[in-house]
């Protein structure tokens, strides 16, 4: 949760139907937080981290992993592997993500 200049918390939230239940809406107004509720439902594809973790998961797919420390290992290793220039492109794909999901009237895009 952010918070505004006056340090007031404010939470953006998307159309998620448990984000907009009664409870959140008096948890909010009971603890003085400014609420912007309007924001457009949450879209994987439009978020650059999720490809970059999906590009990470299959890095680590083929490490003979035993047990929790060496999966926190592999992941350790495999982020350091991550060129700059990957996480770039991803970011810079964002106006075209937008196109493709303006094209798609919304629908999921392959991305």
């Amino acid at each position: 949760m952010a918070k505004s200049k006056d340090k007031t918390p404010v939470s953006i939230t998307d159309n998620d139907p448990k984000h907009k239940a009664k409870c959140v809406e008096k948890f909010f107004k009971n603890n003085n937080v400014n609420w912007i509720k309007d924001w457009p439902s949450y879209s994987p594809d439009l978020n650059p981290i999720e490809n970059l973790w999906s590009k990470l998961k299959s890095q680590i797919q083929f490490d003979q992993l035993k047990d929790k420390k060496e999966l926190k290992k592999s992941i350790k290793k495999q982020s350091k592997s991550i060129q700059q220039s990957t996480c770039q492109n991803l970011i810079n794909s964002f106006r075209d993500r937008c196109q493709s999901i303006i094209d798609s009237n919304g629908e999921k895009i392959n991305y």
